[in-house]
């Protein structure tokens, strides 16, 4: 399996990215800015990323990265004094993890040094090779005291074969239960794991006021996380955004009745509803375009690390076409619309559901081709009332199903072999 120094690298550098984060929720009222494009941004996300990017920067500077947020929204007078905020945190949290903050004996970062971090984007040496970065996924959530993740992906030619994600505020159980923080990490064709973000050797040297406790997936780097089976109870309940902008409700309530799913949606903010969809927290994931603003397409940050956790814990990821989502043109998702993640029974459901509906026509291409649904024999989705299916939305379902079987008899392999161990169970 390939990859791992990448793995460490990552796990390593967003596990100091979330320590800054905690430490600006428990420390201050983090005042937001308001960007351009009228999403919020905090001292948290640029330290974050200044953090995040120093790490891969180091490891590996011939690699290309997309990130967030613009080191130029940091000019100006209140511009400086974020960035005098952020640099001051990246100095608490380097300091602390290189046992500086009581041997006093490594310089400080200078700010110049932190707006560097967060405008770099890599070399030209490796062009096939690109990392993604959502520095705080969900602001809004981590404004409230709610959920967020930081979410860092490796592409390789426009693939996705490493995601981490960084949830402060997601119990480790798959109930929910356990001290919060989780870090979740998937490599292609290696799976996809849950281990405490911060274990308990480095827990209570930054107040992040969390308490202590042992990680216990940690001698087995960490618990094996797959979707949930179609018999299960949470293969019944599906997840989508807090925020009523980000979809359309009303719709994505109607798909997933269609599917079969009866119980009440589970709301949760950032990339955190894949890692619920990765742990069979939740059987769908539906984020539907928003009918008040048409031409809009996903960002790659926002779905990339997502999209590999839940694939390889035995999922399906698509766009509401069921085509794959193509995450090498650029920033944007430019030739997908919404997303449609799941248990592969709850997603092949929602998808013929969303083609009966007429769906596809209303995103086909040029060519004019448009996919229809097929009549389903899933245990979770309801009858419908189905035409022949599109080759398109056909193939692009049987491939995502087929990587998704292969990711489910990795997962289950290893929950076996885990069980016969002293700790790792699913729990």
């Amino acid at each position: 399996m390939g990859w791992r120094e990448e793995r460490r690298v990552a796990m390593d550098a967003l596990r100091m990215a979330a320590r800054l984060c905690e430490l600006v929720r428990t420390r201050e009222a983090a005042k937001p800015r308001i960007k351009a494009d009228r999403s919020p941004v905090t001292v948290a996300d640029f330290g974050a990323q200044a953090l995040v990017c120093r790490a891969i920067a180091a490891a590996f500077p011939g690699d290309r990265m997309v990130a967030e947020e613009e080191a130029s929204d940091l000019d100006g007078d209140e511009g400086r004094a974020l960035l005098g905020r952020a640099t001051a945190l990246v100095n608490e949290v380097l300091g602390t993890q290189m046992g500086a903050a009581s041997s006093g004996g490594t310089p400080a970062t200078r700010a110049s040094d932190v707006r560097d971090w967060i405008a770099w984007r890599g070399g030209t040496a490796n062009t096939s090779r690109c990392w993604t970065l959502d520095p705080i996924d969900g602001t809004k959530g981590f404004l409230r005291g709610d959920h967020y993740a930081i979410a860092l992906a490796l592409l390789e030619d426009g693939e996705p074969v490493l995601g981490v994600l960084a949830c402060p505020a997601l119990g480790p159980q798959r109930d929910g239960a356990g001290r919060r923080g989780a870090l979740v990490e998937a490599i292609a064709g290696g799976g996809t794991r849950l281990h405490a973000l911060f274990p308990e050797s480095d827990r209570g040297a930054l107040d992040t006021g969390v308490d202590e406790y042992e990680d216990e997936y940690e001698d087995l780097g960490g618990r094996t996380m797959h979707v949930a089976s179609a018999n299960e109870p949470a293969a019944r309940r599906f997840v989508e955004s807090v925020e009523g902008g980000h979809g359309d409700a009303a719709r994505q309530e109607a798909v997933a009745r269609a599917a079969g799913i009866d119980q009440p949606a589970l709301r949760l903010d950032s990339q955190v509803k894949y890692a619920a969809v990765a742990d069979g927290r939740a059987g769908l994931y539906l984020r539907l375009p928003n009918p008040r603003t048409p031409d809009y397409r996903e960002k790659i940050w926002d779905h990339a690390a997502g999209a590999i956790v839940v694939r390889e814990a035995g999922g399906c990821v698509t766009d509401i076409a069921g085509r794959p989502l193509a995450f090498g043109h650029g920033a944007r998702l430019e030739h997908n619309r919404g997303i449609v993640a799941g248990m592969p029974e709850a997603h092949e459901a929602a998808i013929a559901a969303l083609a009966a509906e007429g769906s596809e026509t209303d995103i086909a291409g040029k060519d004019g081709r448009a996919g229809t649904a097929r009549q389903s024999s899933n245990p979770v989705g309801s009858d419908l009332l189905s035409r022949e299916s599109g080759k398109s939305t056909q193939q692009a379902i049987s491939q995502s199903a087929e990587a998704a079987g292969h990711a489910n008899d990795r997962a289950r392999g290893r929950d076996i072999s885990h069980e016969q161990g002293p700790a790792g169970d699913r729990g």
